[in-house]
């Protein structure tokens, strides 16, 4: 399977991409490299620029998508909720609408976040999908809307 991954360089990211080349996958990488020298298959690319997106997508061409990309520090995402939004949700719409303009039946895997259900006690346990999310910050709320 041909795999491109939003957010390679991030924690999950490496994790993410070293399985897939376990299991045979031919990977490719895109994000913003924060240090060391770029690998083989590593795209740059800010995924607020659309048409930066949309080379990356159509050039792989991918059977499938990995989004880790996006602010995931809470305090960043309060100092700038602008930003946030910008990365979080506009970012996450650029990758989705190239993903569905490949149409290719490209699958697309998202990577949220459990912040989206805000504050939760032992007896909201287990979490599932008719859990109500309660967003309670910037980070929460963009991650909810890229939802």
């Amino acid at each position: 399977m041909r795999a491109l991954v939003f957010g390679a360089a991030g924690f999950v990211g490496q994790h993410l991409t070293e399985h897939l080349r376990e299991c045979g996958d031919e990977v490719y990488l895109a994000g913003i490299r924060t240090s060391g020298s770029p690998v083989e298959n590593e795209f740059s690319v800010d995924i607020t620029d659309a048409a930066a997106v949309r080379g990356v997508v159509r050039e792989v061409k991918p059977d499938a998508v990995y989004h880790l990309a996006g602010i995931a520090f809470v305090p960043e995402a309060e100092s700038n909720f602008d930003r946030a939004l910008s990365i979080n949700v506009g970012g996450t719409a650029h990758i989705v609408r190239e993903c569905h303009d490949l149409k290719s039946g490209v699958k697309f895997v998202f990577a949220s976040s459990a912040e989206v259900y805000g504050a939760i006690s032992a007896r909201d346990l287990p979490l599932t999908e008719e859990t109500v999310p309660r967003p309670k910050n910037n980070y929460s709320v963009s991650k909810q809307m890229a939802e």
